[in-house]
């Protein structure tokens, strides 16, 4: 562990501590926003800049908000993020397209439900990591096995595609 990594844990530690364990958001930046604070240097004070960020992150909850209802089959209903990551996107653009677009052509469709897979993954990896601290690796360590069998599986079959009945929601 490097030295700043431990100063910057140290910090994060005494803050929980003064708060019975629970470390919040909003003392972290209160402690940050003194210069000659430890974590200082780890914030982008400029205003500017946030403000930008911070549109774009509201833009991207705005794209995670609208879900896409294709035809109802039976009793089930899927509710599925209309826009998704674009597979054509490299990986330091930006980019989102349509599942409906995804689905027109069956290898950006396969493309796409990588990407979604990936991210499950990481969240599941992640939450591996918590569960081997934690004394629960087996159980958790099965699901992710099982996760990138299915994906694997999903990546080999062909794409579905769309009827006249599908349709975007806000």
């Amino acid at each position: 562990m490097s030295t700043r990594h431990l100063e910057i844990t140290q910090e994060l530690d005494r803050l929980a501590s003064a708060k019975g364990g629970r470390l919040l958001v909003d003392d972290i930046i209160a402690a940050a926003r003194p210069k000659g604070s430890t974590l200082h240097s780890e914030f982008d004070w400029d205003q500017k800049r946030c403000a930008a960020r911070d549109l774009k992150r509201q833009a991207r909850a705005l794209i995670e908000r609208v879900r896409y209802i294709p035809a109802r089959h039976e009793r089930i209903v899927v509710r599925a993020p209309l826009y998704v990551r674009d597979p054509d996107a490299g990986p330091t653009q930006q980019g989102y397209t349509s599942v409906t677009e995804a689905m027109k052509d069956p290898d950006q469709a396969r493309r796409t439900l990588d990407i979604e897979f990936d991210r499950a993954k990481s969240a599941m990896r992640r939450a591996c990591a918590v569960a081997e601290v934690l004394g629960l690796a087996d159980d958790i360590s099965a699901l992710l096995h099982q996760m990138e069998v299915i994906a694997a599986k999903a990546q080999a079959m062909p794409a579905e595609n769309e009827t006249d009945d599908d349709q975007p929601v806000a």
